[in-house]
């Protein structure tokens, strides 16, 4: 989770991937070619015959691969991570039926791709509105390509507060002890998605607010999980990736 973090925090990863977004917007609006159809299945069988053709092949579906773990790693990582660390839990304490949760999650992040494959019979045949439903695609794709321009606008212009994490960790304790409250800390980055989409509606929830009030909260934003600092307070309270939150009782 941290190292998908850092890659999502990373300004010039951003910039990289909005451009890249931008030059498949430009292939599906026609106005450049990118023509990987030497790289198909049937073609790839010569692959196997070795030489430098066949190497390419593998390559490219090495690549591709990687860039889509890439992009899905920091949202699908800490549920993965999860799902295992409860799965090994609960068959530690005697439940063999947790090790049915790995499967279970798999089963349902495959199960919407076969409707989908089963859904392809029934569009009409090929003709003039594929070619709109590709610029429809290309529209999307460019939408894309300005959100990650974006993130990287929003990272080259961030700046760490004057008061460092550990400080306000700190702060926040001894105001803890002070109210007799227990500590939630909320930890955010302006790139994770999840945490963006939690503050507009889970922490907008009239109960989750009438609930947080027995607390004492510290959003802790942790933008760059790689720099010491932040990396040493992410280690302190055992995260590994974004969004997480953290109760810490205070001594009785």
């Amino acid at each position: 989770g941290a190292v998908f973090g850092s890659l999502n925090a990373s300004p010039g990863f951003n910039l990289a991937l909005g451009l890249l977004f931008v030059l498949m917007a430009l292939a599906m609006f026609d106005w450049i070619t990118i023509d990987l159809s030497r790289f198909q299945p049937g073609r790839m069988a010569s692959a196997r015959q070795g030489g430098r053709r066949g190497l390419a092949a593998y390559g490219v579906a090495f690549g591709l691969g990687g860039l889509s773990a890439i992009l899905a790693g920091a949202c699908v990582a800490p549920v993965v991570v999860a799902v295992l660390a409860r799965a090994a839990a609960l068959y530690a304490s005697g439940s063999p039926s947790g090790l049915w949760l790995p499967l279970v999650l798999g089963l349902g992040m495959a199960l919407p791709w076969p409707l989908a494959g089963g859904g392809l019979a029934v569009l009409p045949k090929p003709g003039r509105w594929m070619v709109w439903v590709k610029r429809g695609l290309g529209v999307l794709i460019l939408l894309l390509a300005v959100n990650y321009a974006r993130d990287a606008w929003q990272g080259f212009r961030y700046q760490a507060g004057s008061v460092s994490l550990q400080a306000q960790v700190e702060q926040a304790v001894a105001e803890s002890s002070r109210r007799g409250k227990p500590l939630l800390v909320d930890f955010w980055a302006g790139w994770c998605k999840s945490c963006t989409v939690m503050e507009q509606t889970t922490f907008r929830d009239p109960s989750v607010k009438q609930a947080l009030e027995a607390f004492v909260v510290l959003k802790l934003r942790a933008e760059r999980p790689t720099d010491p600092e932040t990396k040493a307070v992410l280690t302190r309270f055992g995260v590994t990736g974004l969004p997480a939150f953290v109760i810490v009782e205070q001594a009785r």
